[in-house]
Order: C-alpha cells, then structure tokens, then sequence
C-alpha cells in the first residue's frame, strides 16, 4: 500500500523543508492517499477508546491496542515515508516510527501540559495527522524554547489528515496541547525513533 500523497512535489518538499530548518516545524498538507485515511479512519472506528491521566502530560482518551499499533507502527515505517520526512527535516538517523491514536474533548477538561517527550530518548521528531472532520474549538498546538519559553510554532485545527511535523529536542523544546472548549479534537501522532 503506497500511504504517500503522490501530488506532492518537489517544490513543496523543499518548502517545508525551508520552514522545517527556520522554525524547527512545518505544516504539511495533505501528505498521505485518500486511500490510506479511508482505511485508517475504518480501523480506528473498530477501537475504543481509554481514559489516560497522568500529571506530568496530561488528561486525554487514547486507544490501548498493542495489535493495532504493531500494524499501524509498521505502515508507517515504510521506508518511502521515513525518506520522505528524512528529505524535508534532514535527519537521517531516524529507523522506525511509532504511534498513538488520541483525542481530547470538552467534557472531560482534557488538555496535554508542557512537556518534551523525553520518555522515550530515541525520539527526534513528532507529526501530529488531524483525524477530526468536525469543528473544534481549543485545542491549539503550542511549540516553545524551554529556557526563553518563547513560541516557536502555533498550529490551530487542520484540515482532516493534514499534519504537523515538530523536531523533538529535549533539553531545548516543549509543547502543550490546550484544552478543548467545544468539540473533539482527535489526532494521530507518530514519533520517529534513531
């Protein structure tokens, strides 16, 4: 199954590429088939969805699925779409992807604090995929310097399964997600592993 969007051009690739090197983010547009989606869209509806509370990320639902993620991890750690973001982040040492299927609602004051994803040292870079079709309200995506706390990237709700790639730096960079005033905010997020 080829999972990347083939409209994608180079000229884009070196756009985000461009914005990649000045903002250690970039905004990617589309970048995985119509076909791809469908299907994931089709295997996330077969999960369910667990409360997650821990004090030092967060409040949020997320599926707890082993298989699902073995599938999903292994998709997704093609060597097409892992030379696809290695081209535009120009990180090469990146092996192996790995992912999580969260979503974040009003009910439930669901909010991701700052924090840097140093649980997992092998982590260098993050893409969150919007898999929301509806409007959201809250919710914004928030990169920062950890020492200055300046704002290096704001991304509000994309479109359905356009995303956000973030470089992972843990003595350098955070993020937050901010919580959800209306709505469902439900989002891929795909690590990439050295």
């Amino acid at each position: 199954m080829n999972i990347l969007n083939q409209n994608i051009t180079e000229d884009d690739i070196r756009a985000y590429a461009q914005n990649f090197q000045d903002k250690r983010s970039t905004y990617i547009s589309a970048p995985f088939e119509a076909s791809f989606l469908t299907k994931l869209e089709e295997l996330i509806s077969k999960q369910e969805y667990v409360f997650f509370d821990d004090p030092r990320i967060g409040k949020e639902e997320r599926i707890d699925n082993d298989k699902f993620y073995a599938k999903l991890n292994l998709i997704l750690s093609s060597a097409g779409f892992l030379n696809f973001i290695r081209e535009i982040t120009k990180v090469e040492s990146i092996k192996m992807a790995t992912t999580r299927v969260y979503r974040i609602n009003e009910k439930e004051d669901h909010q991701v604090y700052w924090h840097n994803d140093d649980r997992v040292l092998s982590r260098v870079l993050s893409m969150r995929i919007e898999l929301s079709h509806s409007p959201y309200e809250g919710g914004e995506f928030q990169l920062r310097e950890t020492a200055s706390k300046k704002i290096l990237a704001t991304s509000g709700q994309l479109s359905f399964g356009d995303a956000f790639l973030f470089e992972v730096d843990f003595k350098q960079l955070e993020h937050q997600v901010l919580q959800v005033t209306k709505g469902v905010r439900t989002s891929l997020i795909i690590w990439f592993l050295k």
